[in-house]
């Protein structure tokens, strides 16, 4: 089985030097407003797109996952440098530590981007090399590379690339593509909800075949639901269901006429049903999440990629810890990785808590991007793990410390109000 061990970007948006992300399991990503939390959660997105489905010489694709990950090729360089920026990941699979890497650049001539390196390894040694034929291939429509390979003399031709796969065919250069295969198996297609999942008054729609994806806000809910009920037996529906009885108590159902579907909405117990629209934000908010999750745990994928950011948007504190343990079941389940993005404690304490009860300490990390204060790492990213008991190795200082200081301030406050 290979398993995704780490992420890799240099010269990357706002990241000038290389910057490792060890991935586990689950990872919880932390920082401030505006510290490249987005940058590196979406970054994933693609990751999983140049792999899967790379077009011919065009590395990136600025809406790979459905969200736009620039204005424009050249914001993607760190300060829109002409010096090339670097992607890549590691991989583990049959005991062997494999790493790919690719160098892009952009070309302010054509206003595009172009691969210029790239780089496989296999524990440390290099077995594949395939770089532009000469300077000249930098502004060519139908640039021609030239690749060197382990244990093979002659340097072969390679047509181009497929996002970040290169284009091998013939012997001997084709059995790389078995290594390549490796890191589409590690990481998969993957399933991205925004910050902001669709209004309420869009949760209405009819049903559509080889409908798979939730849309990066999670418009397609209404479908793949139908989908379920007409084509599984509800399985995914009654699982969401059921996930919503437990912890908003109500129930959730399909409600089909011959023009539209709509989800309806029961409290436990009662007998008048009520739409998306009739309720608060948090219901129409959560429930992409929840299918998100539901559908990752009936896949027959070989592994998941969940990436979500700020799941808590519009729910009771109260409320956080149950998301968390809805990502936890999900990654118990199933090989794969989930990274969820968040700006809540109490996501966090509960992910904590699961620990002390027994949950695998390794199996989570946090990712801390732009907090100071830290020991493991740079201000720009730091990586924490948790012992046995759910403790952090590390902790960016001030974080969730709001209130302490409040608090602090409050007292003072009223002490200097005291006749």
């Amino acid at each position: 089985m290979a398993k995704l061990k780490s992420v890799m970007i240099s010269r990357y948006r706002s990241f000038k030097e290389r910057t490792k992300f060890n991935v586990t399991p689950l990872v919880i990503m932390i920082g401030k407003n505006g510290s490249g939390k987005s940058v590196v959660s979406r970054l994933l997105t693609i990751l999983s797109d140049s792999l899967h489905n790379g077009q011919l010489n065009q590395p990136i694709n600025l809406v790979a996952g459905g969200v736009r990950h620039a204005s424009e090729f050249s914001d993607l360089p760190h300060l829109k440098s002409s010096l090339p920026f670097e992607i890549g990941a590691e991989v583990e699979a049959d005991d062997r530590l494999y790493e790919l890497s690719v160098q892009i650049r952009y070309i302010k001539e054509n206003e595009s981007l172009i691969l210029e390196t790239f780089k496989l390894t296999e524990n440390g040694d290099e077995v594949l090399t395939i770089a532009l034929k000469d300077e000249a291939q930098m502004v060519s429509k139908d640039p021609a590379y030239v690749a060197k390979a382990r244990g093979i003399d002659e340097t072969a031709h390679v047509p181009g690339f497929l996002g970040f796969c290169p284009i091998l065919i013939g012997d001997p250069i084709k059995k790389w593509n078995d290594s390549i295969d490796i890191f589409k198996k590690a990481i998969p297609p993957a399933s991205y909800l925004g910050p902001f999942r669709t209004e309420v008054g869009h949760f209405i729609g009819s049903a559509r075949p080889n409908i798979y994806s939730l849309g990066s806000r999670g418009e397609n809910s209404v479908e793949i639901l139908v989908n379920d009920l007409v084509r599984n037996g509800s399985a995914v529906g009654k699982a969401v269901s059921q996930w919503f009885e437990k912890e908003l108590n109500h129930t959730v159902a399909v409600e089909r006429s011959s023009d539209y579907s709509k989800i309806v909405l029961q409290p436990a117990g009662g007998e008048l049903a009520i739409t998306l629209s009739e309720t608060g934000a948090g219901f129409s908010q959560i429930l992409p999440i929840v299918i998100q999750n539901i559908l990752a745990q009936n896949a027959f994928q070989e592994q998941h990629a969940l990436i979500t950011e700020q799941p808590e948007l519009h729910l009771h504190p109260a409320m956080h810890g149950a998301v968390a343990d809805l990502y936890i079941s999900t990654m118990k389940l199933g090989p794969g990785f989930i990274v969820v993005e968040t700006h809540s404690e109490q996501f966090i304490m509960r992910t904590r808590r699961r620990i002390a009860e027994g949950l695998a300490s390794d199996s989570v990390s946090i990712w801390s991007i732009g907090h100071g204060g830290l020991d493991s790492g740079s201000d720009s990213m730091a990586h924490i793990t948790f012992d046995a008991e759910g403790n952090p190795s590390d902790w960016p200082e001030g974080v969730f410390e709001e209130s302490f200081v409040e608090l602090g301030k409050l007292r003072a406050a009223a002490r200097t109000r005291k006749p």
